[in-house]
Order: structure tokens, then C-alpha cells, then sequence
């Protein structure tokens, strides 16, 4: 549906971009400063482009699927994507796959925890590399402070479901991850990239880099390339980090309208915590406590809204 396409959904994909290909975190300079003067950067930096666009675009044709089949629209899809999706959504797909849901649930699950563990050692390196060399401390060592500081930050925001849970440093409804991600991911991340090209491109001169690429292989995009990194790449982040800083600026307000109405539902032992709307809230308090119940209809409303809100937009385009 070539509809659908806009500037939104691209910047929304550059954005993705900085997660996928691990960008501005220092992994792509860790790892490469390990390659041998002999390898070809031109290669693995196509290889590496070249896997990841087909993954996420494997990916898409999987997850995406059988998310619309589960929810049943594209309202719910939306609504459910992050955590949930992975955790509670597909799960139950799984579950209607009959006598092979435990196999395909356990491979599925394993092949998660795969993916975090690598991502995570990745982070790790770069942390533990910087120690290495700065601090001129063993490769041991520095493993050992690095995680150590790594659990306790993830104790204090972990903290931040319970009993740090009063502390809201966005606003209302806010949290410790939610202010973590927006100084990391949202702010530091485009910042750092779009620095980076601004070193590499009218500081340094992009020729020193031309010429280690060209040590080891051929270059036949230099000019391209050479273009890309002073002007185009930073105008690009740029307009990211922007938008990424909108979304966000967004959410804030969004949290800050529905304070009023957050739905957490304790004062009978169950500690479940549902984001609705004040409306939302007098209904919930109106009848009987059933937590099903209480999210069925909090999640019919929320699926009512966007198809209301969708409606509007195609009217108006």
C-alpha cells in the first residue's frame, strides 16, 4: 500500500538505522580498530549494510503478518508494538500453532536471548575497551568494573517500577528508562553522529579516511562518499534528531494529559498499571474490579480512538 508511504514513515527508517547498524555507540569503531590492515573495509561495510537490510526486512515480512492476524487490525498492531509484542502478543500466536507451539516458542525465545547476549557484549566491549586503553588497566579488570557499574545502573532504573516509582523526571506518568532513553537514544545518539561527520568531514578532511580505505581495497565511491559525509549525512541526522526530539516532546505531553487517568489498580492486591484516559478512569471505578474486563474495555476505547483519528487524517488528505 504505496498510500501509506510518507516522510514520516523514512525518517522513522533513519532513525531505525542508528539501532540496526549500531551507530554512534562506538561498536563500529571498537570492532573495527580489531580488523587486520589487510581486510577490506569497503567489503565489510556492504556485507554489513547488506545483512541487516535483510534481516529487518525478513523480519518485517514475519512479525508484522502475524501481528495483523493476532490483533486483527492495524490500530492494534501499532498499539501493542515494543515489549508487548514480543512477550504477550506473539506468544498467544504461538499457542494456536497446535502440538508444535512449545517448539516454536522455545526456539523462538532462545533465539531472543541470543540476540540480546550479543547485543550486550557489543555494548559491553566498547565500555570495556575505552577502560582498556584509558585507564591502562588489564582487559579483566575492566570487565569486572564495567559490569559491576552496568548491574547497579540497571538496579536503579529497574527501581524505577517500585520503589522509585514516585520519581518522574519527564512528567507524570514518566519513568527512570523513560528518561535514560530520551538523554541516550533520543538526544546523545544523533548528536554524536552528527558530530562525527562534522569531524570527519571539515575537521580532519575526509581524505585521511580515503586513504586507510584505499590500504586495503578500492575505493570507486570516493566522491560520492566524500559528499555524503559533509553535507548530506549531517543534514539527514539533523532533521532525525528533530524529529526524534518532536515525538518525544509528544509523549511528554501526551503523559502529562492523562495523568489524571492513569489506571493503577492497587488498592485490591493487584498491581496492574494501565494508561487510560480520564473517561477511562470513571468507567473503571464505576463497575466492578475485573482486571480483564478493566483492559478489554480501556483497549476497545484506544482502538475506537486511533480508527476515529485515522478517519480524519484520509479525510483530510
Amino acid at each position: 500500500d504505496f498510500s501509506a508511504f510518507s516522510i514520516e514513515l523514512v525518517v522513522a527508517a533513519l532513525g531505525q538505522m542508528f539501532f540496526s547498524l549500531s551507530i554512534a555507540m562506538g561498536i563500529m569503531v571498537t570492532y573495527g580498530s580489531y580488523m587486520k590492515q589487510r581486510d577490506s573495509l569497503t567489503s565489510s561495510a556492504i556485507r554489513v549494510a547488506g545483512f541487516d537490510i535483510g534481516v529487518s526486512f525478513l523480519a518485517g515480512l514475519m512479525i508484522v503478518p502475524a501481528a495483523f492476524v493476532a490483533l486483527g487490525s492495524p490500530e492494534a498492531v501499532t498499539e501493542n508494538s515494543g515489549p508487548g509484542l514480543m512477550f504477550i502478543v506473539l506468544p498467544q500466536m504461538f499457542a494456536s500453532f497446535g502440538d508444535f507451539a512449545p517448539v516454536i516458542g522455545v526456539l523462538f525465545f532462545l533465539l531472543v536471548i541470543f540476540a540480546a547476549l550479543t547485543s550486550a557484549i557489543s555494548l559491553m566491549e566498547t565500555c570495556v575497551s575505552i577502560m582498556h586503553d584509558g585507564a591502562k588497566c588489564s582487559r579483566k579488570k575492566a570487565t569486572v568494573i564495567t559490569f559491576v557499574i552496568i548491574g547497579v545502573a540497571a538496579v536503579f532504573v529497574n527501581l524505577g517500577y517500585n520503589g522509585l516509582s514516585f520519581i518522574e523526571p519527564l512528567g507524570a506518568g514518566t519513568s527512570l528508562l523513560d528518561f535514560f532513553d530520551f538523554v541516550s537514544n533520543t538526544i546523545m545518539m544523533p548528536i554524536v553522529a552528527f558530530l562525527t561527520c562534522i569531524f570527519v568531514g571539515w575537521c580532519i578532511k575526509p581524505k585521511i579516511i580515503e586513504e586507510e580505505i584505499m590500504a586495503s581495497s578500492k575505493f570507486r565511491w570516493r566522491a560520492a562518499w566524500r559528499i555524503m559525509i559533509k553535507y548530506i549525512a549531517p543534514i539527514l541526522i539533523a532533521i532525525v534528531f528533530i524529529s526524534f526530539l518532536a515525538q518525544f516532546l509528544g509523549h511528554i505531553k501526551h503523559w502529562k494529559y492523562h495523568s489524571n487517568g492513569m489506571g493503577r489498580h492497587r488498592e485490591r492486591g493487584l498491581h496492574a498499571t494501565v494508561p487510560v484516559s480520564a473517561a477511562d478512569a470513571s468507567y473503571a471505578r464505576s463497575q466492578p474490579f475485573d482486571n480483564t474486563e478493566a483492559q478489554k474495555h480501556v483497549g476497545e476505547t484506544r482502538i475506537s480512538r486511533n480508527r476515529e483519528t485515522a478517519g480524519h487524517i484520509e479525510g483530510l488528505v
